[in-house]
C-alpha cells in the first residue's frame, strides 16, 4: 500500500520521492531480516513523514537526513560531499543520487554497528560510493583526492605467530573510512586477496597460500598508504599455483591499459585473484576442484570484454 502511495507522488518531487522509495526499501529490508530493533518504524516513518509533506505539495521540505542514534556516522567524507552538493547551484541535476547516497549511509551506518563493516556494511557503503559517483558524474562535480602518505597500518599484526586476518580487514576499513573507493582497483585487489586467505584459513590449508594471500594484501595496503598510483598493479602467482587461463590474463593485462579501465577496476582485480586462487586450487587437487573458480573468471571475463569493448574471441564454453 505504501509503495503505491509513493508512486502517486511520482509528479510531486522527484528528489524525495528517491529519498521515500530508499527508506522504505531500508523498512522492508530489515523487516525481511527480523530485525526486531527500532530501525522498522525509523526507517519507515521517515519514508512516511516525506510522503506526508508531498501529498501536502509543501515547497519548503528540508534537505537534512536524520541519523539515527542506534546507527553509527560511518564515511566522513561522503556526508561531506552530499553537503557540498546540495549546496551547489546545479543541485536539482543530481538529487536523486545524493537522496539515495543520504540514506544508503544511515544505513551503513546501522549495519555497521549492529553487525560489522565486513559482513554488512561493506555491501550497503558500496552502493553509497556508486549513488555519489553518479551524482557528481551527472552534476560535473569533481572532489578532492584522497591524499596518500597516512601512518602506516598494523597489517601483518600476529596472534602466536599467525597472521591477524582481523587486523588487515581493519585497516582496510580504515582506509575506506578515509575515502577509498571499495571499487578502487588496488582496494578491491586487497580485499580479494584477503578474502582468498580467510577462505584458504578456514578451510584449514597448510600449504602456505594463506600466508602468501595475506602478505599480498597487507603489501597492497602499505602501497595504498603510501599513494603509489600502481598499487596492487603487479599479481604473483606463488610457488603452489599453477598458471590457468592464459587467455584470461592476457585481457586483464588488456584492460588496465584500455581507457574504459575506469568503469571494472574491482572487477578486472577481482578476475587476477581469482585466476590464482583457480591455479592454487588446480595445483593441490586438480582441473576438477578449480573448474569453481575457473567458472568465476569467465564470468568476470565477460563483463569485462563486455565493458571495455575488448574482442570477444576468448573461448567462453555454454554455460549450464
Amino acid at each position: 500500500f505504501f509503495a503505491a502511495k509513493i508512486t502517486v507522488c511520482k509528479l510531486c518531487h522527484v528528489r524525495l520521492l528517491s529519498k521515500a522509495a530508499v527508506w522504505l526499501d531500508f523498512a522492508r529490508g530489515k523487516l525481511t531480516d527480523n530485525d526486531h530493533g527500532p530501525v522498522i518504524e525509523g526507517a519507515f516513518g521517515e519514508a512516511t513523514n516525506l510522503v506526508h509533506q508531498l501529498e501536502a505539495t509543501r515547497t519548503d521540505i528540508p534537505r537534512e537526513t536524520v541519523l539515527f542514534p542506534f546507527a553509527a556516522k560511518v564515511r566522513e567524507d561522503l556526508w561531506r560531499l552530499a553537503a557540498d552538493l546540495k549546496k551547489a547551484t546545479n543541485f536539482a541535476v543530481g538529487q536523486t543520487h545524493i537522496a539515495r547516497l543520504e540514506v544508503y549511509l544511515v544505513w551503513a551506518g546501522y549495519e555497521y554497528k549492529k553487525i560489522g563493516w565486513r559482513r554488512a556494511a561493506k555491501p550497503t557503503l558500496e552502493k553509497a560510493e556508486g549513488a555519489a559517483a553518479a551524482a557528481q558524474a551527472s552534476m560535473g562535480y569533481k572532489s578532492q583526492p584522497v591524499p596518500g602518505g597516512v601512518p602506516s597500518s598494523q597489517g601483518l599484526a600476529s596472534t602466536k605467530g599467525t597472521l591477524n586476518l582481523d587486523v588487515l580487514q581493519d585497516d582496510l576499513r580504515t582506509l575506506n573510512a578515509r575515502g577509498f573507493s571499495l571499487r578502487s582497483y588496488a582496494f578491491a585487489k586487497a580485499q580479494h586477496w584477503l578474502d582468498f586467505a580467510r577462505a584458504q584459513d578456514e578451510a584449514k590449508n597448510r600449504t602456505g597460500i594463506v600466508t602468501d594471500a595475506a602478505r599480498e594484501a597487507a603489501r597492497i595496503i602499505r602501497q595504498i598508504e603510501a599513494g603509489d598510483p600502481k598499487a596492487g598493479f603487479e599479481t604473483p602467482t606463488f610457488k603452489r599455483v599453477t598458471r590457468v587461463r592464459e587467455d584470461l590474463w592476457q585481457l586483464t593485462e588488456q584492460a588496465k591499459r584500455e581507457p574504459a579501465f575506469a568503469t571494472v577496476p574491482d572487477l578486472v582485480a577481482q578476475l587476477e585473484v581469482q585466476l590464482v586462487w583457480a591455479g592454487h586450487e588446480h595445483a593441490e587437487l586438480g582441473w576438477r576442484t578449480a573448474k569453481p573458480h575457473i567458472a568465476m573468471a569467465e564470468r568476470l571475463a565477460k563483463d569485462i570484454a563486455e565493458c571495455i569493448a575488448a574482442p570477444t574471441s576468448l573461448a567462453f564454453p555454454p554455460e549450464k
